[in-house]
């Protein structure tokens, strides 16, 4: 919500004959292109080899338009990822702790631990998965090359979890006609994509939350390769490539509708006459 009002604060600046409608809908058009970018190059790459990354195409690319989009590819949530994807409740940390604006702790106050035995490990799961339809663990290994539970190398998941992830999030992708790297008028203009492609969950971050720093890839922890740098050098969207070069349509703008309707009211009386 906070990424959305201040894209379109932004864009009222550089496109101030933009009425309410076109602010919101190409503010929010930005904003999923920015939450897709992040997710499939920065998310994925918290917890997905790059075996996965590579096997199933879940890089986003570097230049100019996909071409992946398949008509007949279903992009619906299968219900086999619904249940895998609960594996993002065992990240919850039990130690949450606060920092301030300069990256100091301020605190670090208890967060309810997440017991995963009581939370997977219980009837009432197992029989909503059944009564969903939900295929057994074993069917899902079964269907693995390399049926191993153990975590692969550079993922903090085993082949038969990377695989259902995999699989859905390349769904989800290709199987989307309004994917952001597509060209207009589903995507956006080539200039635009190129914006698109430098935000990051830091720069999102740093825009909206008033830090002066922050580390390179806020889904993981600083470290020595992942150190804190400046907000200011952190890359960010430039919208002037939004400004539009058309003439405003007559009738668009909200201020303008009075007028309308005092020019309609005056023809309706000629009318009668």
């Amino acid at each position: 919500m906070l990424e959305h009002n201040r894209i379109v604060d932004t864009l009222k600046k550089v496109n101030p004959d933009w009425d309410v409608e076109k602010l919101f809908q190409e503010a929010r058009k930005i904003n999923i292109a920015q939450m897709q970018h992040i997710i499939y190059n920065g998310f994925l790459s918290a917890f997905l080899s790059r075996g996965t990354i590579t096997t199933y195409k879940l890089r986003s690319l570097n230049t100019g338009y996909s071409t992946s989009y398949d008509k007949k590819r279903d992009a619906t949530i299968a219900n086999g990822f619904g249940i895998a994807y609960r594996m993002g409740h065992t990240l919850i940390p039990t130690y949450m702790d606060l920092y301030s604006d300069l990256s100091t702790r301020k605190s670090g106050p208890e967060m309810g631990p997440f017991d995963v035995v009581d939370t997977f490990n219980n009837p009432h799961l197992t029989f909503l998965n059944q009564r969903t339809g939900c295929p057994a663990l074993l069917k899902w290994m079964t269907s693995q090359t390399s049926p191993a539970t153990d975590s692969i190398s550079g993922s903090s998941l085993g082949p038969t979890l990377s695989c259902i992830l995999g699989r859905e999030f390349q769904n989800l992708k290709e199987g989307d006609s309004y994917w952001y790297e597509r060209p207009e008028p589903q995507g956006f203009a080539k200039e635009q994509l190129n914006e698109i492609r430098k935000t990051s969950l830091s720069a999102v971050l740093c825009a909206n939350l008033g830090l002066t720093q922050i580390q390179i890839d806020a889904f993981k922890l600083p470290a020595s390769t992942n150190f804190a740098v400046p907000c200011t050098v952190v890359p960010s969207i430039d919208f002037t490539k939004w400004k539009s070069t058309l003439p405003s349509k007559p009738g668009i703008r909200q201020s303008s509708l009075p007028e309308i309707m005092r020019q309609l009211a005056k023809m309706d009386r000629k009318t009668k006459k």
